[in-house]
């Protein structure tokens, strides 16, 4: 996938302008603005509080967005600099969108799954139906919709996601892309009935990661993965209790040691745990290091393929 960072910047150039029509005539928040304009791209303009030059301005916005062709890729890169914007109008942390360079390594976990599980590798693709990918802490879907564009196979989304608006900005992300994500509205320790073949999480500082994961056990199928970006003292902060009830259940295959300057100076530094739902005998968990220059890339994507085959 090649991407066209013009065709980023204009996408984001037409968004931001749309937005700031919302805004400026009827006062609509910034994000806000981007909900009902990702509406009117989808369903059409239907917006009676809107002066008539606003909605001629909106509809013109909307032919140019239409006049071209976009790749998925480049639509979240544009989308992600808008939700960014927006979260600076109000003043608020950017700690809900996962990192490109952290989504693009979930990315090629779920991809190395797909590739060397028998499960998937060896279908045909007349035979292969889908996988689903759940995201336990979807924020505003930056990280799902990472994986689905560049998924190895067709791939469905769930997302769990407890702020209304975080949830509503995750779903006008999947229309503008027309990726196919199931958002559910919910804290994250709350079980439900979904299954899913891989469950992955960025946990940022998430206190309740430990329940998360417990709760996260029911809803991955029978021999399924899941891999979840901790904080680096998530072992030496786990109870007895909680690695029992995981490894009663699962198998820790791998940790990938993310780069120091991927986290602000003095943090105690991320991991990505992998593991799967099955009892592996005598199976070594694998430890991988990236290193700050990303020079050995090839060389982590090579022992992360290793440790699915």
């Amino acid at each position: 996938m090649q991407i066209d960072n013009k065709k980023v910047d204009l996408f984001y150039d037409l968004i931001d302008k749309a937005c700031m029509i919302y805004y400026n005539d009827i006062k609509r928040d910034y994000l806000e603005a981007f909900i009902s304009f990702t509406n009117a791209l989808i369903n059409g303009l239907d917006e009676p509080k809107l002066s008539n030059k606003a909605v001629q301005k909106l509809e013109k916005i909307i032919n140019q967005i239409s006049s071209q062709d976009f790749l998925n890729e480049e639509v979240r890169l544009a989308v992600e600099l808008v939700l960014i914007k927006g979260y600076k109008h109000r003043n608020l942390l950017l700690d809900f969108l996962t990192p490109d360079g952290v989504s693009y390594i979930f990315s090629f976990i779920v991809n190395s799954i797909i590739n060397n599980d028998p499960k998937y590798k060896d279908l045909d693709d007349d035979d292969f139906d889908e996988v689903v990918v759940m995201d336990t802490v979807m924020g505003a879907g930056n990280m799902l919709n990472t994986i689905i564009n560049n998924g190895a196979r067709n791939i469905t989304g769930i997302g769990i996601e407890r702020d209304i608006l975080l949830a509503n900005l995750a779903k006008s992300l999947a229309e503008i892309i027309d990726n196919d994500i199931i958002v559910n509205v919910q804290d994250a320790k709350i079980k439900f009935n979904a299954l899913a073949d891989i469950i992955v999480g960025d946990f940022g500082e998430t206190e309740d990661v430990y329940d998360i994961i417990l709760a996260r056990l029911d809803n991955i199928l029978n021999n399924g993965y899941f891999a979840y970006m901790v904080n680096n003292d998530f072992f030496t902060k786990a109870t007895n209790e909680f690695k029992e009830a995981l490894l009663k259940e699962a198998t820790l295959m791998g940790l990938i040691v993310l780069p120091s300057n991927f986290v602000k100076k003095g943090h105690v530094g991320k991991s990505i745990i992998v593991g799967k739902k099955e009892i592996l005998k005598d199976y070594q968990m694998s430890i991988i290091s990236i290193d700050e220059n990303l020079s050995d890339m090839n060389n982590v994507a090579k022992k992360i393929n290793k440790m699915f085959e």
